[in-house]
């Protein structure tokens, strides 16, 4: 296992689907290909993320975006060289194998439709973690000015914070909060501006 295949590794140990199940969602990307391709892009990337590439890539790799494989190993690298992990972070291919069990895990109960958002990775680094970043982000879940949804904004931050091809600017983060193929993209839009208000209002996080 190498950090360059890692995600055909975890299709096939994590993420392979009975023949009834791929064609279901074949069938979903059929109807949903333009959808998904302006629900998943980014703005002022500075690396060309991958997408979708056919009904079957979809469904190799449904519920998780193809991105996601890329994002979530830059995440781990960048985090372990910012010296933001106190305790050992393994390197690359069993963190991710982990990250992404824990994610697909925290979802399997929803309907068919459902898409990972980034925030639901966090849990998979928070053990490893500087006592200071932990404890601010659980401050923060305790704090009773912010909302849920704020905590969930703020981890999402952390994870692109050592990411340079990923600017958080609120473009990107709507389509890191997509959590299923048909989210609001506009809602989401008015809950992040939001939250980023309130989130700075309480000093957690810098204009």
């Amino acid at each position: 296992l190498s950090s360059a295949n890692v995600d055909e590794v975890i299709q096939t140990r994590l993420l392979d689907k009975p023949d009834e199940v791929k064609a279901e969602l074949a069938s979903i990307y059929r109807s949903k290909a333009d959808i998904l391709r302006h629900q998943l892009s980014f703005t002022n990337a500075g690396r060309t993320f991958k997408a979708f590439q056919d009904e079957d890539h979809f469904a190799a790799v449904y519920p998780f975006a193809p991105y996601q494989f890329q994002l979530v190993q830059r995440i781990f690298e960048s985090i372990r060289r910012a010296g933001a992990t106190g305790l050992h972070l393994a390197r690359g291919e069993r963190s991710l194998l982990d990250a992404f069990q824990s994610a697909a895990t925290s979802v399997a109960n929803q309907a068919v439709g459902l898409l990972v958002p980034l925030h639901r990775f966090y849990p998979s680094i928070e053990s490893f973690l500087e006592g200071v970043v932990k404890s601010t982000i659980d401050n923060a879940s305790r704090n009773t000015s912010l909302q849920d949804f704020d905590v969930l904004l703020l981890k999402t931050l952390f994870l692109v914070r050592y990411v340079d091809e990923i600017k958080g600017n609120v473009d990107n983060l709507i389509t890191l909060f997509i959590d299923r193929i048909d989210a609001d993209r506009l809602a989401l839009r008015n809950e992040i501006e939001a939250s980023l208000q309130r989130l700075e209002k309480e000093t957690l996080i810098g204009r």
